[in-house]
């Protein structure tokens, strides 16, 4: 009778084990999967029901980025290849929740320069406002609104596999409208709406199938206001027409994109060696900036 006992015993610690791993398979599959750039930074989402005290997560080497004690993971300031990590939950504190996110760390896309902020908004909550600028040689063709330098496409610059994966990462996108300091104030605030348009169009149409729910709105920063009596040549004010994209992550920040955009060029032109987020502050008067639907 004994050895009965025992055999019906291990029979159902099987089941329970099997039934155990069954659901453990199932929450590691609905595990979240986050892809991130350099230096960019999301909130690690556990799921289940909250119970206990707060998670405590397992140290990354610091190759591999750093995740602070509330959740949040901020990726690594460079990633040479495309490569995953994933993140460790020590000592769970989630009734039927993950133990652990998958990380995909994504290189910098080819042909821009990135600037990424942590941004706090009015309410409190916290988002992610990411400065995207073409490299100096992808800049506005002087006089033109449909041209860079060289005679490139607009379509060309902003549709390289790497950078379209980026943008699709946003909840946001905000394409950004600038001009010289050549011209009249008027016709340059006017040429500066339309390259906005030009971006936000270009955006539009190669956003992906899948992802049309995503807003691409245009910010006109207007004509570069120039010291008095400075004058350059077309060539030397290419810097001053910028193909700029704000991509925004987080509710408040894609509620209220004019005050992240805001908050972000105040927070980097005071500190650091930013020196796009000095010249957008400093020569593009606030006051002036119109932001207006795009698609």
């Amino acid at each position: 009778m004994a050895g009965a006992v025992i055999a019906f015993s291990a029979v159902v610690s099987g089941i329970i084990l099997s039934a155990y791993n069954r659901q453990h398979e199932a929450i590691s599959a609905r595990a979240e999967t986050y892809e991130l750039h350099p230096n960019q930074f999301t909130t690690i989402r556990l799921g289940g029901r909250a119970c206990c005290n707060p998670p405590q997560y397992e140290k990354l080497p610091p190759e591999d980025g750093v995740i602070d004690p509330g959740g949040t993971y901020t990726a690594p300031a460079r990633i040479a290849r495309p490569r995953s990590i994933i993140i460790k939950v020590a000592t769970p504190s989630y009734l039927d929740g993950n133990t652990f996110a998958s990380i995909l760390l994504l290189p910098e896309a080819v042909g821009i320069d990135r600037y990424t902020s942590r941004v706090t908004m009015p309410d409190g909550r916290v988002g992610l406002a990411d400065l995207i600028v073409l490299k100096k040689d992808d800049s506005w063709e002087f006089g033109s609104e449909d041209r860079l330098t060289g005679g490139r496409l607009l379509a060309t610059a902003l549709g390289t596999p790497d950078l379209r994966r980026l943008l699709g990462s946003y909840d946001k996108i905000v394409a950004v409208g600038t001009a010289s300091r050549e011209g009249d104030d008027n016709d340059e605030f006017g040429r500066a709406h339309t390259r906005a348009g030009m971006i936000a169009a270009t955006l539009c149409d190669l956003r992906s199938a899948g992802n049309r729910t995503q807003k691409i709105v245009r910010l006109n920063l207007g004509r570069f206001k120039a010291p008095e009596g400075s004058k350059v040549s077309p060539v030397q004010s290419a810097t001053e027409r910028r193909v700029i994209i704000f991509g925004l992550i987080g509710d408040s920040l894609s509620a209220d994109p004019l005050s992240a955009i805001k908050a972000a060029v105040k927070q980097k032109s005071r500190g650091g060696d930013d020196q796009i987020f000095k010249l957008i502050d400093a020569f593009y008067p606030a006051d002036k900036w119109e932001l207006v639907n795009g698609c």
